[in-house]
């Protein structure tokens, strides 16, 4: 299984989203993300064909350091959030076939308090798109909150059959 680059993104300046080109459709896709907080934030995926799907065709099971909560129905996959301007890390595996709802696995990491003795918070997410008639070909991660992503932030989407 050879696996290549579809696209990648880095912000030259703050934004509240990064928004995929269109990219080649793939059966699996992967999709890395480093963001740079600016101060309160939150990480959200949306997915699409040519256009992103707004509505509420969302729903998510997520752990955040080990408390479980749900959402459904929603307009988005909620990966994280963060009160602090920490880096995070995103590494989100999707399982992308035209005729099934997109499953969705995340594993969200950010910095958490300074020091050995505060651990990183942590968050696993399992959540799907409904769409049943389309692969998905474009991407936005986006922030609801206050603060900003900041210079630097950066997802890459990697796919394969």
């Amino acid at each position: 299984m050879v696996w290549n680059k579809l696209d990648t993104k880095t912000l030259t300046g703050t934004a509240d989203e990064i928004v995929t080109d269109i990219i080649e459709v793939k059966k699996c896709l992967q999709i890395i993300s480093n963001v740079l907080a600016s101060g309160i934030m939150d990480y959200q995926q949306r997915f699409g064909n040519t256009t992103i799907d707004t509505a509420d065709n969302y729903a998510r099971r997520q752990t955040l350091n080990g408390a479980i909560a749900t959402s459904a129905p929603r307009s988005n996959i909620d990966e994280g959030s963060t009160a602090t301007a920490t880096p995070h890390m995103m590494v989100s595996n999707v399982i992308n076939l035209s005729s099934n709802e997109k499953l969705v696995q995340t594993l969200f990491v950010n910095a958490g308090s300074l020091g050995a003795g505060n651990p990183p918070n942590v968050s696993i997410t399992y959540g799907k798109w409904t769409n049943t008639s389309n692969q998905i070909d474009i991407l936005n991660v986006y922030n609801s909150q206050a603060g900003d992503y900041a210079t630097g932030s950066n997802v890459s989407v990697f796919g394969t059959d």
